[in-house]
């Protein structure tokens, strides 16, 4: 399962004292290489467990979905060029979301060491 990979990988760098941040998964309406697979559901959840379990764990949580979602719970039009991956503004958009995630779980490790 991808929540238990990524449950792993973030249990593997908190023993070895390294700082999480684990983001959540993009919006995807459809695959158009494979249609019908319905990721709508299957992307919430999977964000709904990792989102739990960076909270549950004092991690950082980046929500990329939110920021990038639109009406379908797809990923935004410009902010993609085929609806699953991002384009040159979806990246800037992710950037600056990940420059704040950085910044800020930094922040809070510097304030708990003091």
């Amino acid at each position: 399962m991808i929540a238990d990979n990524i449950i792993s990988m973030a249990e593997l760098a908190r023993v070895n004292n390294i700082l999480v941040i684990i983001s959540s998964v993009l919006p995807v309406y459809d695959y158009s290489w494979k249609p019908g697979l319905e990721p709508v559901a299957k992307i919430s959840r999977l964000n709904e467990i990792i989102k739990n379990y960076a909270l549950k764990h004092g991690h950082t949580y980046l929500d990329y979905y939110a920021a990038m979602v639109d009406d379908q719970k797809g990923l935004k039009k410009e902010y993609t060029y085929d609806g699953v991956h991002p384009n040159e503004t979806g990246y800037k958009i992710m950037a600056t979301l990940a420059e704040q995630a950085i910044a800020n779980t930094l922040d809070f490790a510097e304030q708990k060491n003091k």
